[in-house]
């Protein structure tokens, strides 16, 4: 698990896009892949300057990022 995960992130950085968007970017993975996963996300688009902009329901994942937004009820609940 994983393999296609990178690929898919090597694809996404491949296009030099100054935003990329993820769907639960680790959503079928184990926790340990999970974070390298998300590691690789974050210290890439560090690197390279591009906004990341990830859609989980994992707090752990969440907990990488610098800024949170929790939805609740559709609607914009707490901004962290």
């Amino acid at each position: 698990g994983g393999e296609q995960q990178r690929v898919g992130i090597a694809r996404a950085f491949a296009c030099e896009a100054e935003v990329l968007f993820c769907d639960e970017p680790t959503g079928n993975l184990d926790e340990a892949t999970s974070e390298k996963v998300i590691d690789l996300l974050v210290r890439i688009t560090n690197q390279i300057g591009a906004t990341l902009v990830v859609v989980t329901h994992s707090a752990t994942i969440s907990a990488h990022l610098d800024q949170r937004w929790i939805l609740g009820a559709g609607q914009v609940c707490e901004v962290k």
